[in-house]
């Protein structure tokens, strides 16, 4: 990219840090008058990025247009009109602009990576994997390339090769703490938990204040059994978010576990007040009270999880089991059939099969 300096290739990166908001760019937040003093694209490139930085994206979009006005085909100009628009939201225009960057300069890594996280914010998967490998190839040490595209493998499905780039990751930046974590994550997916736990908590001796490993290892200690730990980790992860409705509902079944119930109860009560719609916290308080004998409570909390989630056919079968010990075998019945005909579980919808002959009925 001829023209470019140092001290521009440096901003470019600064710019790749800036923080991720959504919005639309407007007028010019610190009320910098436009310049038209500069000489070079180069120049109104390197005034557009220390705009970005400073948060005024309306000024920064202004430096780069100028800068495309004295050279079109300028590659850094271009991906800097990307990076305002992806800021503000506008994927159409940030993925038109990369597009715009690669085509003047086809072996900019940078603008192939931000392409890349466009078309994944856009749940283009597929696409967004040919940008990063498309990165990775004009770069092959881009960490954050490599990372991204684990993350996007993972979403895929494929283990193996997630955890392939994740490792790759961490081989060039063994501070990365988010690719510690994703490898974390994934090894505990695949089942190699104690690989899960040595990576997460390389994540977390990096980043203390990473919520998501917090989280991810305490599911990963759950699973171990040592639920003391499991409970220490779901802890900190509401700690970091204390809207994390999920990091609630998992503590309350780990406090469960571990005979806590009173514990438990309160948890789902706060996992329930952070997101009333959550179906799987209202079945698991049904559930608790159902083991604790308060039918009612029970009855009452299980229907509110099928008002949520129709075809969710754990509380269905909880509801028909109450249903039936009150004498109600119609209801019961209704219940049944409602989970052999469309309920998400397949294993209990064979079981509400059976139970439906054992009660003379058909499913």
């Amino acid at each position: 990219m001829p023209g470019i300096t140092l001290a521009l290739l440096c901003l470019l990166v600064g710019l790749w840090g800036c923080s991720e908001d959504r919005g639309d760019g407007g007028e010019s937040t610190f009320g910098h008058t436009p310049r038209f003093d500069l000489d070079s694209a180069a120049e109104y490139t390197e005034w557009g990025v220390a705009l970005s930085k400073k948060g005024d994206r309306a000024g920064a979009m202004q430096a780069f247009r100028q800068a495309l006005r004295l050279d079109p085909g300028f590659a850094p100009a271009h991906y800097g009109v990307g990076n305002i628009f992806y800021l503000g939201g506008d994927l159409e225009g940030a993925e038109g602009a990369f597009l715009q960057a690669i085509h003047f300069d086809s072996s900019f890594a940078k603008a192939h990576f931000q392409l890349a996280n466009a078309l994944k914010r856009k749940g283009d998967l597929a696409g967004a994997k040919r940008a990063y490998r498309q990165a990775i190839r004009f770069d092959s040490a881009f960490a954050g390339a490599h990372s991204n595209l684990g993350a996007v493998l993972f979403e895929q499905g494929h283990l193996d090769s997630a955890i392939e780039q994740y490792r790759e990751t961490i081989r060039i930046d063994s501070n990365h703490a988010n690719a510690y974590s994703n490898l974390g994550s994934a090894l505990g997916e695949r089942g190699d938990l104690k690989e899960a736990v040595e990576a997460l908590r390389r994540a977390i001796a990096l980043k203390p204040e990473h919520g998501k490993a917090h989280y991810q290892l305490a599911h990963a200690l759950r699973e171990q059994g040592d639920l003391d730990g499991a409970i220490r980790h779901y802890r900190a992860t509401i700690r970091l978010n204390p809207a994390h409705a999920r990091a609630y509902h998992n503590l309350a079944l780990t406090h469960r576990k571990n005979g806590e119930v009173d514990t438990a109860l309160q948890m789902l009560s706060q996992a329930i007040r952070l997101k009333p719609d959550f179906a799987r916290a209202h079945n698991s308080m049904a559930s608790i009270l159902n083991q604790r004998g308060d039918a009612e409570g029970a009855a009452s909390a299980y229907r509110q999880a099928i008002r949520l989630k129709p075809d969710f056919a754990s509380p269905r079968f909880g509801l028909a089991a109450i249903l039936r010990a009150q004498g109600d075998d119609a209801g019961a019945v209704g219940q049944y059939r409602e989970i052999a005909r469309s309920g998400d579980d397949e294993h209990l919808r064979l079981l509400a099969g059976k139970m439906l002959r054992s009660m003379g009925q058909e499913p």
